[in-house]
């Protein structure tokens, strides 16, 4: 866990439950409060953190969301995020699926693959 996620987390156990600018007034005057917004989310995704209810900040006074460390909560690792699919890897994978569907004789969808095939490469081509 980054320094910055540890401070917030640890502030949430100090103030109970809060909101994004009471944990930055908190934690001091360096403290941005988007980016301890930004902290608490990424605990949230961690499940670590989670909301409890809106009411006004005791610091803006605007309308804000309230969040509370959970009690005996283990760090999860939050879903990765898919890279997209290069195009020499659509080459590579519709060449794989082609070789299969040429041993199975299936000869329509190999005639589909290699079309798909040309396509991919004049693209990459370009």
């Amino acid at each position: 866990m980054s320094d910055q996620k540890l401070a917030v987390y640890r502030a949430l156990i100090d103030l109970g439950s809060a909101t994004a600018g009471e944990v930055a007034k908190k934690l001091g005057p360096s403290a941005v409060r988007n980016n301890v917004a930004t902290r608490i989310s990424e605990l949230k995704a961690c499940g670590l953190v989670r909301e409890t209810d809106k009411r006004p900040c005791r610091i803006s006074g605007a309308r804000a969301l309230v969040f509370e460390i959970i009690p005996g909560a283990l760090p999860k690792k939050p879903e990765p995020t898919p890279r997209p699919l290069r195009l020499v890897d659509a080459v590579r994978l519709a060449e794989e699926i082609g070789v299969i569907a040429q041993a199975r004789g299936d000869t329509e969808l190999t005639g589909k693959l290699e079309r798909l095939i040309g396509m991919l490469e004049s693209v990459r081509g370009r």
